[in-house]
């Protein structure tokens, strides 16, 4: 049995008749619907509770998804990042430090080793942000 993916519908998941109409009802048919729902917006769903919420978070993080929080949201925070440091990148361009941007040009290994660098500070600083 394959894992379901984003696009499968929320019945390809192990859930409980009253999570499965509970969802049915909202018009969250994929995954990817579920996924992006708020987990406090599903708490107001009549006939559904603490425990369908658990139900369905055991059953997303199972299947290796994230639950109210959207995979396409950390990625158009990620898309946002790499578009700021980009941004800086072409502002620094622009500027023309032809000493650092020469040295660089000869090691071009060291410039992908500070990209990765940045990015990296630059989402730990945006997860701490988000917490």
């Amino acid at each position: 049995m394959t894992k379901p993916t984003l696009d499968d519908s929320v019945f390809a998941l192990n859930l409980s008749v009253r999570a499965e109409t509970c969802l049915e009802q909202t018009n969250i048919r994929t995954i990817r619907d579920l996924a992006e729902t708020r987990p406090c917006d599903l708490l107001k769903l009549k006939n559904f509770g603490k425990k369908t919420l658990r139900e369905i978070e055991e059953e997303m993080s199972k299947n290796g998804f994230l639950f109210g929080k959207s995979r396409l949201a950390k990625l158009s925070r990620i898309t946002d990042g790499i578009k700021q440091l980009d941004d800086l990148y072409r502002r620094y361009e622009r500027k023309r430090d032809l000493l650092v941007f020469e040295e660089f040009t000869r090691n071009p290994e060291e410039l992908k080793r500070l990209f990765a660098k940045a990015v990296a500070e630059f989402l730990a600083r945006k997860e701490q942000s988000d917490d």
